[in-house]
């Protein structure tokens, strides 16, 4: 099964996280002379692993840890440089972001609001 390797700025080949997942993602290659944008991407999920928290003795335990996830090193187009707050866009394959009320020229920030595919109900079946 296909997968990726998840990494952040401190990460050694030992620490290197494989996570399996059914879709490959290519980035491409960019223009010359024209640098992607680094950005924040946030990426939100349900907050409840089960499907009915308050039928539960307590519903803390049942917090989705994975619920946000933050992604300080991102890369998107250079278009996105004037993104203002509320402005749309879809990130292909990944779902809708917004512009987050936090983002300054020099450091934008995404939440991702929808996702493409989504399998929500689909756990508890």
């Amino acid at each position: 099964m296909p997968g990726y390797f998840v990494a952040d700025k401190d990460s050694t080949p030992e620490k290197l996280i494989f996570n399996r997942t059914g879709v490959l993602h290519w980035v491409a290659e960019p223009s010359p002379g024209i640098d992607p944008l680094k950005v924040e991407v946030r990426l939100f999920d349900k907050l409840f692993l089960s499907e009915n928290p308050g039928e539960l003795d307590n519903w803390l335990d049942d917090l989705n840890p994975e619920s946000k996830v933050v992604m300080t090193c991102a890369y998107v187009v250079p278009a996105l440089r004037d993104a203002a707050v509320d402005d749309k866009f879809q990130f292909k394959r990944l779902g809708y972001f917004v512009a987050d009320k936090d983002s300054t020229p020099e450091k934008l920030i995404f939440n991702r609001t929808v996702t493409l595919r989504d399998n929500y109900g689909k756990a508890w079946k």
